[in-house]
């Protein structure tokens, strides 16, 4: 990225970065535009608390020497059931009848403060919008990748900012800016959160296959 068209910009629409971003992050770029350059700032839209567990669907060699949990976002379900000596059908069992804890409420409450922090410094803001849906319509695809109405939310008050007439969008796909990847959402989540759209019919497999996989990586890590 050449730094040196920031320099002309009439309007700069950035996520904050820190210092650890070096030339990249947010107090450099400021020094750059000019004074007449209009800002408008997003934060970063995060939050994986919308399903139970998440990892690969099948163990690499990259994957040994590392710990389980960071392989596996919130494994710590399943590895805890682990030490209690329980074996992987048992498991699987408990997981069949939505008896597994995957600790929904902490999760939410966490991305939903730290969501909240990073808006007090921007001008966008996503987290009352997230609050008031989340239960109408699915809004990530991964923890970190938005759906379509999330981006034309934050589309539509770029404009607002700009004085410019805002989109009226009425028929939008999940993923019209066609990010890669998608988690399903399964029935813990779904009776958890009380959803009032449908989940994916096969979400079953790739959970059990999740499970099947932790306990393989923890067990013989």
């Amino acid at each position: 990225m050449k730094l040196k068209f920031i320099k002309n910009a009439d309007i700069l629409i950035y996520q904050p970065l820190n210092e650890k971003h070096k030339k990249f992050s947010t107090n450099n770029i400021l020094k750059l535009i000019k004074t007449t350059c209009k800002t408008i700032s997003f934060p970063y839209i995060y939050n994986n608390s919308f399903y139970p567990i998440k990892g690969p669907t099948e163990i690499n060699q990259s994957h040994f020497g590392k710990h389980c949990h960071i392989i596996f976002d919130n494994s710590e379900c399943i590895t805890n059931l682990i030490d209690k000596k329980l074996n992987l059908d048992e498991i699987l069992k408990l997981y069949q009848e939505n008896k597994i804890n995957f600790n929904y409420e902490k999760r939410y409450n966490n991305t939903i403060n730290i969501l909240e922090n990073r808006e007090k410094v921007c001008d966008i803001k996503i987290i009352d919008f997230i609050k008031k849906n989340f239960t109408k319509e699915r809004l990530f695809l991964l923890e970190n990748h938005p759906t379509s109405i999330i981006f034309i939310n934050i589309t539509n008050q770029i404009l607002k900012i700009l004085n410019i007439k805002e989109l009226k969008i009425l028929e939008y796909g999940i993923n019209d800016c066609n990010l890669s990847g998608y988690i399903p959402l399964d029935i813990s989540s779904k009776n958890y959160f009380n959803y009032e759209f449908e989940i994916d019919k096969d979400c079953d497999n790739y959970y059990k296959q999740c499970i099947i996989n932790i306990f393989n990586f923890y067990t013989q890590n």
